[in-house]
């Protein structure tokens, strides 16, 4: 690092907000405060500030940091240090950020209202901690003051117009619900109802059940009898509401001990745990390669949200019974 004497000023703009954005999802009450935000902390209301560390709610809402600490990353620290790469010394700013909120960096020569000129285009921050490259120093006069300026600008952008900025799909909805939303898939559960109208009718985006416990069917006789071993058994299952609605696109999940179910009866991609989504008649299949040996037990599992049951498949000296 080059050692060289400059005069430097960076100054944190503390709220600084040019800009008039809002978080997409607010409706109620309708204050400019993201309701995930506002689910996430509750107890606060705009213009309080109970963690007394000179941000109002609703900035720390524009900022993503916690409205109870004082000590929340992306509160206001930035620093400008001089290092040097292949190209030679450059300015360095260090920027106290949080994680999918977007930044703007301006800089002026004199502090004037009229002066603040972009350092660049905004930046989306990737988490707790952001540097940027700022102009090489020898493009510097070194004895003229500079001033820099971090703006918040909010949780951006919102890639799948379904309403929720970028924030709000990785941050606020995992806190929530404990899993984010996809930035670039409308429909994360794939529930046919889109992320943001799930917000707004207060349902999970990221449960296709929404705690909703469903029913499993199977459409096989019982007992299914095979007198082979080490064969493929076709298995089939229906998914309902408890009312009987059948469910299409339901996720599904299918596990058992040893690689032994698979897609096809083509003895390819035998698992131990499938992933499937149901037809449109709220079916799912699969194949199940029983036991070569008799008087064997397979237990399969089969999950669909909150519902689970159990095929046990055994091997008899006749064949496979499926109880």
């Amino acid at each position: 690092m080059h050692l060289i004497k400059f005069r430097f000023f960076a100054l944190w703009v503390a709220m600084a907000f040019v800009c008039s954005k809002l978080y997409s999802i607010d409706t109620s009450p309708l204050n400019g405060v993201s309701d995930i935000y506002e689910k996430i902390y509750p107890g606060h209301a705009v213009g309080s500030d109970l963690d007394n560390d000179g941000y109002l709610f609703e900035e720390e809402a524009l900022l993503g940091t916690d409205p109870g600490d004082p000590d929340s990353p992306g509160e206001g620290w930035f620093g400008i240090r001089l290092e040097t790469d292949t190209t030679g010394p450059r300015f360095v700013l260090d920027i106290d950020t949080e994680q999918a909120i977007e930044y703007e960096i301006l800089y002026s020569l004199d502090l004037a209202i009229d002066s603040w000129v972009s350092e660049s285009p905004p930046l989306i921050a990737r988490g707790s901690g952001t540097t940027v490259s700022l102009i090489p120093s020898q493009d510097i006069d070194l004895e003229m003051r500079r001033f820099w300026s971090v703006i918040g600008l909010g949780g951006s952008p919102d890639n799948d117009s379904d309403g929720l900025d970028l924030w709000e799909e990785l941050i606020g909805i995992k806190l929530l619900y404990g899993l984010p939303t996809k930035p670039n898939d409308r429909d994360t559960d794939n529930d046919g109802v889109d992320d943001g109208s799930e917000i707004t009718n207060h349902t999970d985006p990221t449960d296709y059940y929404n705690g909703e416990q469903p029913t499993i069917a199977g459409s096989r006789p019982n007992p299914l009898v095979d007198q082979s071993l080490n064969s493929f058994v076709f298995l089939n299952f229906t998914i309902t509401t408890s009312a009987g609605e059948q469910l299409s696109d339901a996720p599904v999940s299918i596990t058992t001990v040893g690689n032994s179910i698979s897609e096809t009866n083509r003895g390819a991609g035998l698992t131990n745990s499938l992933s499937l989504e149901t037809d449109a008649n709220g079916a799912v299949s699969f194949f199940c390669l029983t036991p070569s040996v008799e008087l064997s037990i397979l237990v399969v599992t089969i999950e669909a949200g909150t519902a689970s049951i159990t095929q046990i498949i055994q091997t008899e000296s006749s064949g496979i019974i499926i109880p």
